[in-house]
């Protein structure tokens, strides 16, 4: 008798002379795409929503200073807390762009500007690291430390649909 009869028998669900015939189908592979927003928008198409337009001015002078793609700080900003700047999540990051107070102690996150500015600089430093702008939101949303652990390839569905959304609304290639 093998252990899963064994097991069976121990838990009451089959008696002792049951006969189990088990048969094993393989498991599909599932390929899961990860695609854009939207099929009907094109690339880079995306606007600034009225919910983020009273931050428009320091998006805009944070991606200049830092020499960031053009919208990708604005369209994180949205990802992250929707323009919300007193949101907190799960995991405990605060503000316009969810910054983790434990890990960034340096900054109030609750202040938009300050946030903006910091997730700005945080990011430029984030692509110096990797040296690709995807990359450096994979560090952003799962961490730098995962990132260089695991790879890109290992990193949760959620940080590369994440990636791929801003990038694709951001035009970066």
């Amino acid at each position: 008798m093998d252990n899963k009869t064994l097991a069976l028998v121990l838990m009451g669900l089959i008696g002792l002379g049951t006969v189990l015939y088990i048969q094993r189908r393989p498991v599909p592979r599932r390929r899961i795409g990860i695609v854009g927003p939207s099929a009907t928008l094109r690339a880079g198409s995306w606007r600034l929503p009225a919910a983020g337009q009273k931050y428009k001015t320091w998006f805009d002078r944070a991606t200049l200073v830092y020499q960031l793609p053009k919208n990708m700080l604005a369209r994180i900003a949205q990802q992250e807390s929707s323009f919300r700047p007193n949101v907190i999540s799960r995991a405990g990051a605060v503000g316009l762009m969810q910054i983790m107070p434990k890990f960034h102690p340096g900054v109030d996150p609750t202040v938009p500007k300050d946030s903006i500015f910091y997730a700005a600089e945080y990011l430029r430093n984030l692509y110096n690291r990797f040296g690709d702008w995807r990359l450096a939101m994979a560090a952003y949303n799962w961490g730098p430390t995962n990132l260089a652990k695991f790879g890109f390839d290992r990193a949760p569905l959620e940080t590369k649909r994440y990636v791929a959304n801003v990038a694709y609304d951001a035009n970066i290639a």
